[in-house]
């Protein structure tokens, strides 16, 4: 998971800011041109995007309520409530089109796979344009607008996500023909059209219809087992983190076939699309093995979905197949692309937390995770990396040399030492800022650059660690200080709910910690949230009244709203996650 965290902005969703904004007529169908879309399963019907209009074709109370005026009379894609299912996109040179997709605010902002669709669109040249829509049945239900005018013939395949899906919205909407359609990858990627250099996503070549070359190996060894780091969630709130086994058992066959892998619990279609990517990538190496079947399972019997367990599904297979062993006591968490590359995670000081709980002592992540630790420490404190050896990964082949018990001489010695240093610290916690200690951790970059602990923690000995939270984590654990908060605000029963005082204060409290070290763009957001706290509080013991409640909560939306209408900001919270 990938997540953009956006819950503190969830109680202006209840009662919504209207803008004055001049209407923008789009071109008539008649004169512009055609988008040919299709998805993968499932009725689809093309309306006209307007106030009062059904959104999904199957049920007539959940309703249009608010149109972007960029997109008002145009047409749009309705389909059945349910599964958000992949659409193929082919549109002429000269098309605008637009996507809606659940937006970053309100209660389904985190609902599975929204993170990863909406980085992918912002890589594949889609930009997010000012203003959301909305529908029934609650005023939250927002919905984002990506749009892209294609400078020369475009075909995607984007997989859905979400509670809403992707809604396509153009001025002349044509449907294809869904028997045709095939399951996209996870990842956006534009085709070539005939004429020009395509922007591919991931890099890849273009397929082609030569054999397959590679070896065609026996399996090594019958079963591998990793550990993998998973966040537990309810209503779409991370509670925890947590360690599970993942375990690849594969039987032998006498003849080659293609490298396929199948899940034996129900998994989510993130995790599928992420097995997907990896295998797409294992072909290249190993296109067919001797295998009769491969099928991966959990050590808890649970049921998962999510990205993050790609660069684990790699290691497993390639662990079968060249047969080295994987450390019982280090655990992986990463997402993959088709070409081998590690991308980030959401979750990831609650998943190096479960890693603590259970018996990980090592931890790979992905590097582009590495602007999240820094929040986490400045937050935390250096404990989170102190706890367990946190290890940055860029690919799979990095995923495989962390991960094995046989590592290079140089990893093996950066490990050792950095046991040293645990020992130390736990011993006498202000060693870390002494020349010998120093010394130690340089060493340890040395040996392994990519040692996330040892640089993390020596950028705290030298104090040389941020003082400042980024604008995500400014917001993450704004809403984290206030979340008993949340719902009441969002079911509008503030009235009638009280909430201890007791539990108030530590909301309270919790806000004044965070405030030296938010961004300065979210001080006035908790600021704003430390003068409704207080005012709900003086009017709960009989001191205040319900006129300061909704003026305090007015003020609220206010900065809400202010750091909606900031582009810059709005932009780093899209592409950046916890």
């Amino acid at each position: 998971m990938f997540r953009a965290f956006r819950g503190a902005l969830l109680p202006i969703a209840i009662t919504g800011v209207l803008l004055g904004q001049a209407r923008v007529w789009a071109a008539s169908s008649a004169t512009a041109p055609a988008v040919t879309v299709s998805f993968s399963k499932g009725t689809t019907e093309i309306r006209q995007l307007k106030l009062g209009v059904a959104y999904f074709d199957n049920r007539t109370d959940f309703t249009v309520t608010k149109v972007n005026p960029e997109l008002e009379g145009l047409s749009f894609t309705s389909r059945p409530a349910g599964p958000a299912y992949p659409v193929t996109i082919s549109a002429p040179a000269g098309a605008t089109v637009y996507l809606l997709i659940t937006s970053d605010v309100g209660p389904y902002s985190k609902d599975k796979g929204m993170p990863q669709l909406r980085q992918t669109l912002l890589a594949s040249g889609w930009t997010r344009v000012a203003g959301d829509c909305a529908r029934l049945p609650s005023p939250e239900c927002q919905l984002a607008v990506y749009k892209q005018t294609f400078t020369a013939a475009y075909q995607a395949n984007i997989r859905g996500a979400g509670h809403s899906g992707i809604v396509v919205v153009a001025a002349n909407l044509v449907l294809g023909d869904n028997a045709t359609n095939t399951a996209p990858p996870p990842v956006a990627q534009q085709l070539p059209p005939a004429s020009s250099t395509p922007n591919r996503v991931n890099d890849q070549p273009a397929a082609d219809n030569k054999p397959a070359i590679g070896s065609t190996p026996h399996i090594a060894a019958p079963q591998a087992t990793i550990n993998i780091l998973a966040v537990l969630t309810e209503s779409g709130k991370e509670l925890a983190g947590q360690e599970t086994e993942c375990i690849l058992t594969a039987t032998p066959g006498k003849s080659p076939k293609k490298l396929e892998v199948q899940f034996g619990p129900h998994v989510g279609e993130q995790m599928k699309g992420v097995t997907d990517d990896v295998l797409r990538y294992l072909r290249i190496r190993y296109p067919q093995w001797y295998v009769e079947n491969a099928e991966i399972t959990f050590g808890d019997r649970g049921n998962y979905d999510g990205p993050s367990i790609g660069a684990a599904i790699g290691t497993l297979i390639r662990s079968v197949i060249e047969g080295f062993s994987i450390d019982p006591n280090a655990a992986i968490t990463g997402d993959i692309a088709a070409n081998g590359v590690i991308h980030p995670i959401g979750g990831l000081s609650y998943k190096l937390r479960g890693a603590k709980s259970g018996d990980a002592t090592l931890v790979a992540v992905p590097l582009k995770n590495y602007d999240n630790l820094v929040d986490a420490i400045i937050y935390r404190g250096p404990a989170i990396v102190t706890d367990v050896q946190v290890i940055g990964m860029s690919s799979l082949d990095d995923a495989v040399a962390i991960m094995r018990t046989d590592r290079t001489p140089e990893l093996t010695k950066a490990i050792a030492l950095f046991g040293d240093v645990q020992t130390a610290l736990k011993d006498d916690p202000r060693a870390l800022y002494k020349p010998a200690m120093q010394s130690q951790l340089q060493t340890i970059l040395s040996l392994a650059p990519n040692h996330l602990s040892a640089k993390l923690l020596l950028m705290v000995g030298e104090r040389k660690m941020p003082a400042t939270l980024s604008p995500t984590a400014s917001l993450y654990y704004t809403d984290a200080a206030v979340s008993v908060m949340l719902p009441i605000l969002k079911n509008r029963d503030y009235r009638s709910h009280p909430v201890p005082s007791s539990t108030v204060r530590t909301q309270l409290a919790e806000l004044d910690k965070l405030r030296p070290m938010a961004d300065p763009k979210i001080q006035p957001l908790i600021d704003a949230w430390s003068h409704f706290l207080r005012a709900w509080t003086a009017q709960q013991s009989g001191e205040g009244s319900y006129a300061e409640v909704n003026g305090q909560l007015q003020k609220l939306q206010d900065e809400v709203a202010t750091v909606n209408a900031d582009p810059d900001l709005n932009q780093k919270l899209l592409n950046e996650g916890m």
